[in-house]
Formats: structure tokens, C-alpha cells, sequence
């Protein structure tokens, strides 16, 4: 018990570890390129990656290699060696087979939040592959279905990665594999799902994020979703990834291909046989509108071209444009504000279920001295996690979403604001403008309130309302602090208050 609460308590102080898992052929380093804004993990051709990457903030980037062989010292590189040591490749399989782990480090300042993990696929036709990431997660590849995993898995949350198909029967193993060991049962708190390669829906939808809504509420009928996924984003995985390297060559060559009638275009760009011939009319080298359309994509392109006639004028602008259409910059925001601001409530919750699985484990063969001690040290921690407060709002956030508990859709909204989702300054959390004064601050806290208060009274909402009752008297009481520093700050409460 000592030995697991010193490993935990190291762990408290390390940044969240977000691990992002799919099955292959999915754009899952895609999608890790994305949200970090730089191609750091092999895709395309190369996207069966054959090692874990964790990707990490710091300073001074580079990459270090370590092996499986525990007598081989790591090998600190150079990033631009990355895809030789990432990258499936049939002339170096020997080198590959021996690496454990790779651990990259970037500056890109969205890494600062927590760290990212780039998993390999668990389906794939390559056995390697799914056993270094059960293998990086304590866990061999027979014992998928048991979902149950060591106490001390790496990962901290998770980022599930499905294609436009939805999410499979090997989603739903291995989302029991990686949920089970840490809260027990599949936990919707930590984990996110992300709806990937959603540009493809442009076939169907004149709007792909239409279709891609669609797709996401059907799956969230389901009972067995809604109990191990918070929600579930949609992006344009490449899109985003392309964006975030966008340069003046690339603006140049879609300006041009902007002066092509929109119907034309579009016409065009939907086949790839179609967009390559030379009897079209189109601008551009074939082969340069080839590798734009694979690097856009069709619907990226046809995007791109559109904000060109708009009046988008730099690759700055076009990048903004096209993260915001790709659905990145969203994610990026709910990671965020969800998983990076709770990150010691998540660990802290993930420490206390640990603790209670190991003393359930002893307690059997314990003489009565011994059990006595081993209660002791469990009700220390125990009363520390029940002053918590915010631990009793992702309780409450893991049974909203989770379906257990039902509201109606204001009500809802209300405690989502009210918990943090959505941010966390008092404006945030009340729903308000952030230029809203404190008198609206005030009043609007107030009458929250008095709302959840009429439903503990009532006894509605049995075992939640107290929790949002408590956090409005806490905004309450923050929000009467601020305007009395503010309206009078040369009174005795307001010097008070100061010191």
C-alpha cells in the first residue's frame, strides 16, 4: 500500500497522460499531428506506426529512443529521425522490433497541458503492433476481453478514435480494455470520442459535419455508448493536419485553382481520375493538383478555393480558416476544458479506486493489527477525497452523461456550465458574457441557487442537487469577495479581504 501510494503520488504531480487509441487505419497519428499542430508521427502510407509515442511539452525538442532490451541505453535523436524510428518499414523490421517506446518532445504550446500517447492499432494484421500497446498499458494481447488492467497503467484518459463507420465490436473490446483496470467499469468522465476522416461524408452531405452529427446522435441512442464515452467529436483529420502545415506555395496553387467556376470545380475535384486529365480546363500540373487533392482532400480543397474567393488573403488567414472548418479547434477547446483543468480531480478519483482495490485484495490475509492499519491508512485518504468538492462534481458529471441521471435539456446545460465544462471563470460557469458586471453575476447566481435548492427541497434530482446547490453558494460567495474589492474597496471587509 505504501509502495502504491508513492507511485501514485509521483503521478499526481505529472502532467494528465491522454492516450489515443483506435483501431488501425483509423487517423489516429493523424489526428495527434492535428491537435499538436505538427507532423510529429508517421500517417499515410507510413501510418502503421510500429511503436508507442508519447509526445510531451518541452523547450528543447528531440526524440529519444528507448529499447526493450534493458542493458541497451536510450538513444537521444534528433526529431528529424523520427519516421526511421516510427515508421514501419521492411529494411530496418530488426531496429523496429527492438524499440520499446519513443518519447517526443515538441515546444508547440498545446502540449503543455497534458501529455499525448500515439498508440499502435489493436487490430492490426501485424501481431506486433497490438501487443506493444497492450504491452505499454500492463496488459497481453489474450486478455483484451477482461478488461483489467494493472492499477498503474499509463494512461490517465483516453481519446477514442473511430472512423466514419461508427464505433465496431472492437471499439466496444477495447474500450473495455483500457477503461476497465481504472475506474472498475467504463468511465464516460475520461474519455472522449473523436468521429475522424469526417471530409469523406462530402460524398453523401453537402455538409459532411451534417452527416457526422447524424452518425454521432445514433450512436449515442445506445445505452452501452453513452456508459463509456463523455461525447463524441467529429474533425477532419486530415484537413486539419494539412492545415497546420500550410505554406505560400500551397496558398499560390489554390488561388489559381480558385479561378475555376465553384460547379466546375467541384465537379472536378470529386474524382481523383477526373481532377488528374488534361482535357478539364483545370489549372496547375496534374500531378501538383493530385497531391493537393490528397493532401486537402476533396471537400478540403473545394474549402480552401471557397474562403479564397471570400477574401482570405494570407496562410495565416487560410489556417485559422481551415483549422475552424475542420473541427480541430473545437477539440483542442473541450480537451482542454475538460480533461487538462481537472487533471488532479481525475487522478486523484483514479488514486482513490486504486487504493480501494488493493486493500480489498489484502485485507483477506491480514491479521487484526494489520487490518487496523491498512483501514487507518485507507480512511486518511478516504477523508481527504470526501473534502473534495470537486470530485463530488465529476461524480455528478459521470452520471449526467452517462444517462443515470436525467435532466431536462436547460437543466442540463445549466450543470455543465455550472461544473466547469464549458470554462471556468463565474461568467463561464453562469452562462453569462464575460463582460457581464457583478450585480449580473450576483443575480444570476442567486437565482441558480434558489432553482436547485426548490429541487433538493423537493427531493428531485436525488444525490445531485446538493452538489450544484454547493457550487452556486461557492460562486455566490466568490462573486460577493469580487464586488466588494471592486464597488468599495476601501472598506474594512474589502481590506479584510485583501489581506
Amino acid at each position: 500500500m505504501r509502495a502504491l501510494l508513492q507511485a501514485r503520488l509521483e503521478r499526481l504531480d505529472a502532467r494528465l497522460r491522454v492516450a489515443v487509441v483506435g483501431r488501425v487505419c483509423q487517423g489516429k497519428s493523424t489526428l495527434v499531428n492535428a491537435l499538436i499542430g505538427e507532423r510529429l508521427t508517421p500517417t499515410g502510407t507510413l501510418e502503421l506506426s510500429f511503436s508507442v509515442n508519447h509526445l510531451r511539452y518541452g523547450t528543447d525538442p528531440g526524440l529519444t529512443v528507448h529499447f526493450t532490451d534493458p542493458t541497451r541505453p536510450p538513444l537521444p535523436t534528433s526529431l528529424a529521425d523520427l519516421e526511421k524510428f516510427a515508421a514501419r518499414r521492411e529494411d530496418n523490421a530488426d531496429l523496429l522490433r527492438s524499440i520499446e517506446y519513443l518519447d517526443v518532445v515538441s515546444d508547440r504550446p498545446y502540449l503543455a497541458g497534458f501529455d499525448l500517447i500515439d498508440t499502435a492499432g489493436l487490430d492490426s494484421p501485424w501481431i506486433e503492433d497490438s501487443a506493444k500497446t497492450l504491452d505499454f498499458l500492463k496488459k497481453s494481447r489474450d486478455q483484451v476481453a477482461a478488461a483489467t488492467l494493472e492499477a498503474t497503467t499509463s494512461a490517465d484518459a483516453l481519446l477514442v478514435v473511430m472512423g466514419r463507420g461508427g464505433q465496431s465490436q472492437t471499439d466496444d473490446e477495447m474500450l473495455r480494455a483500457f477503461l476497465g483496470p481504472r475506474t472498475g467499469a467504463a468511465s464516460p468522465v475520461t474519455t472522449i470520442g473523436v468521429l475522424t476522416k469526417v471530409e469523406e461524408m462530402w460524398r453523401d452531405h453537402p455538409d459532411p459535419f451534417v452527416g457526422a452529427r447524424m452518425l454521432r446522435d445514433d450512436m449515442f441512442r445506445s445505452p452501452a455508448v453513452r456508459a463509456v464515452l463523455f461525447e463524441i467529436q467529429p474533425v477532419c483529420g486530415r484537413l486539419a493536419e494539412t492545415a497546420a502545415g500550410l505554406d505560400e506555395a500551397d496558398l499560390e496553387d489554390i488561388r489559381t485553382l480558385a479561378k475555376v467556376s465553384a460547379e466546375d470545380l467541384e465537379r472536378s475535384v470529386k474524382s481523383a481520375a477526373v481532377f488528374q486529365r488534361t482535357d478539364r480546363g483545370l489549372p496547375l500540373d496534374p500531378a501538383r493538383r493530385d497531391a493537393l487533392r490528397g493532401r486537402f482532400t476533396p471537400f478540403g480543397l473545394m474549402t480552401a478555393c471557397c474562403l479564397i474567393r471570400d477574401g482570405v488573403g494570407t496562410v495565416d488567414e487560410l489556417r485559422t480558416r481551415l483549422e475552424e472548418v475542420s473541427g480541430i479547434r473545437v477539440l483542442r477547446d473541450r480537451l482542454t476544458d475538460h480533461f487538462a483543468h481537472r487533471s488532479h480531480l481525475i487522478k486523484a478519483r483514479i488514486t482513490g479506486e486504486a487504493l480501494r482495490r488493493q486493500a480489498r485484495g489484502l485485507r483477506a490475509g491480514l491479521t487484526a493489527p494489520d487490518a487496523e492499519a491498512l483501514d487507518t491508512a485507507l480512511e486518511t485518504v478516504e477523508t481527504a477525497l470526501r473534502d473534495e468538492p470537486g470530485l463530488d462534481e465529476l461524480d455528478l458529471l459521470q452520471r449526467l452523461v452517462s444517462g443515470e441521471l436525467r435532466l431536462g435539456p436547460d437543466d442540463r446545460e445549466d450543470v455543465l456550465h455550472l461544473v466547469g465544462e464549458y470554462g471556468r471563470s463565474a461568467a463561464a460557469r453562469l452562462r453569462l458574457a464575460d463582460t457581464a458586471a457583478p450585480a449580473d453575476l450576483a443575480a444570476r447566481a442567486r437565482d441558480l441557487h434558489d432553482r436547485w435548492l426548490g429541487h433538493l427541497n423537493a427531493g428531485r434530482y436525488r444525490g445531485s442537487a446538493h452538489v450544484v446547490v454547493a457550487r452556486c453558494a461557492n460562486l455566490l460567495r466568490a462573486v460577493a469577495a469580487a464586488r466588494a474589492l471592486l464597488e468599495d474597496p476601501d472598506s474594512a471587509d474589502s481590506r479584510r479581504r485583501l489581506r
